[in-house]
């Protein structure tokens, strides 16, 4: 399961391969790409970020099942 979906300016996200509870973000460059695993702790972290710095307000909730 290694569906890339583009976040915009040279960065990629998927699901880690191995641990489905983690995105990977890769930004590919010349010599190796670089990679961030985001695991619940550092996705609870960012949107935090997010919403102080941006005084965005983030409501997550899961999608129901088709």
């Amino acid at each position: 399961m290694n569906n890339e979906t583009y976040l915009g300016d040279g960065l990629y996200a998927s699901i880690c391969e191995w641990d489905d509870m983690q995105i990977k973000l890769r930004a590919p460059r010349e010599e190796s790409d670089h990679e961030v695993y985001l695991g619940p702790h550092e996705l609870r972290e960012l949107h935090r970020f997010v919403e102080r710095n941006f005084k965005l307000k983030i409501i997550i909730e899961k999608q129901k099942e088709q």
